[in-house]
Order: structure tokens, then sequence, then C-alpha cells
């Protein structure tokens, strides 16, 4: 399986969701991005930077964290993708961000196969807002999911581990990432179900 994280536009989170995945997948993580990923290579040892052939990744079940910078193997990558994600932010840089990811990729890659990532987000009126401007722009409802701003990553980060194991640790984690949780995990339901 090879899964490919990428946004035109920096800070959206593309390393973190790319980093999570593949720790809970348990896949590799790799990234054109060497200079910009703060993913510390200590944390997980089946991190492989800056080998974007696509020999090795059609033979590996990969997460590909692709910096927003212009790389001419962008499309072929994306071509062999199983699921392109999109992280965005709350606001207008949303709908430009997805106008060049519909010009760029969606003749690549099946619609359905492109999930859009409203990540960060503060509350649920601007999610709410920004999911209906997504939703202006021809892409389907189903396509989008919320991650909304939480300590869960920076967490998982310190402790070397992923999400779901960071909520388990004990009850009071449990409610408090309760909401992220239930949006991480209909994630990972969107990219495992084939």
């Amino acid at each position: 399986m090879l899964i490919t994280t990428y946004s035109p536009k920096g800070g959206v989170g593309k390393t973190s969701i790319s980093f999570f995945l593949s720790h809970y997948l348990k896949c590799y993580y790799k990234t054109n991005d060497t200079i910009n990923s703060y993913v510390p290579l200590e944390i997980y040892p089946k991190v492989l930077k800056e080998d974007l052939t696509l020999d090795i990744i059609k033979n590996d079940n990969v997460v590909f964290d692709c910096g927003g910078f212009i790389d001419t193997r962008l499309e072929e990558v994306i071509e062999n993708s199983d699921f392109l994600l999109v992280p965005l932010d709350c606001g207008i840089n949303s709908k430009m961000t997805i106008s060049r990811i519909k010009e760029s990729f969606e003749s690549l890659l099946d619609k359905d196969k492109i999930i859009y990532i409203i990540n960060n987000y503060k509350n649920k009126d601007k999610l709410e807002t920004t999911k209906n401007d997504i939703i202006s722009l021809g892409i389907n409802e189903k396509n989008i999911i919320g991650l909304k701003s939480s300590e869960i990553f920076e967490n998982g980060y310190e402790k070397n581990k992923c999400l779901i194991e960071i909520s388990n640790e004990n009850n009071f984690n449990k409610y408090i990432y309760k909401n992220i949780i239930q949006e991480w995990k209909e994630l990972l339901k969107k990219i495992t179900k084939n």
C-alpha cells in the first residue's frame, strides 16, 4: 500500500499525519523533505528518508510525506498511490489548495481515493464552515475528515507511541482524547477498508 500525504501549503500537518499513520500501520515513512521534516529518526526505526524510488515504494507498505515544494517525481508517486491525503487548514487557503490539487492530480487518481483532512481545527464552527467551502468546490462530503487540534500528536512523538496507544494509556487520556481518536479512526477506516 502506498499512501501519499501532500499539500502545496506548509504547516498543515503533513508530517504528523504521515508519521503517525506509518507508525500505526507499521509501514515505512518516507519523505522528500529532509530539511523541514522534524520526525526524529530515533523514534521510529523503519524510517527511510529522501528515498523516492518507485521500485521500493511498489514493493513496500509506505506512507510518503511529500513536501509542498515542486518535485518532478510527485506526479508519478501520486499516480501509483492507493490514497492521496491532503491536509488543509481552516480558511481561504483550503480553497486554493483544493483547486490546485484538483487541477494537478485529480486525473491521476480516482476522486474517491483523495481524502481532504481539515487539520488542527479549533472549534466545530470553523470545521463546518471549511467543510461547506470544500463541498462547494465539488468535493464529496465522504472524502472530508476533520482532525481537531490536540496535544496527542506531541505526546505521541515524546512517548514513541501511536495515537491510539496514547489514548489507551489510562481513563483520563481516553476521556480527553475521545474526539480526536474518533476522527483518527475514521481516517484509518477509510484507508484500510480496501
